[in-house]
């Protein structure tokens, strides 16, 4: 970086008024190597951090491809995985589905055969007295006035 002495003497000429006090100042003699050289620090440092980049590209690109690999490999186990699963999966799901619809029968079933034996009570105790209403208008002959 430029000190400020340095900087003042760069800029002296045009504050100066030309004549005896111009002539005290010597203007320098390589303008461009000047610069060069006061330039280099920034482009040593401009380089450092292309350098550094480049390193952690580098280093960044190997270890996305190496988590790239492994991720592919996981998940080409899973795959595997589940294609040898799946087998007995849907054997489970259909044993599953079996018993939902064999429950569903048995419980039909049961509600089945309790409305048989409701009806079954119920016709045990009105068919004594129906057996004896229907006796009777046989034997009197009632209800055949058609």
């Amino acid at each position: 970086m430029i000190s400020l002495p340095d900087l003042l003497r760069r800029f002296r000429r045009v504050w100066l008024p030309p004549g005896a006090a111009l002539a005290r100042v010597a203007p320098p003699v390589d303008v461009s190597a000047r610069l060069r050289a006061e330039l280099a620090p920034v482009l040593q440092a401009i380089a450092e951090m292309q350098r550094g980049a480049a390193t952690v590209r580098a280093d960044a690109e190997r270890e996305g491809a190496a988590l790239l690999e492994t991720a592919t490999r996981e998940a080409a186990e899973a795959v595997r995985k589940a294609e040898s699963e799946a087998p007995a999966a849907r054997a489970a799901a259909a044993e599953e589905a079996r018993q939902a619809v064999e429950g569903e029968i048995e419980a039909a079933s049961k509600a089945a055969r309790t409305e048989a034996a409701r009806i079954d009570a119920a016709s045990r105790q009105r068919a004594p007295a129906l057996v004896e209403r229907v006796c009777s208008c046989v034997l009197d002959g009632r209800g055949l006035e058609s």
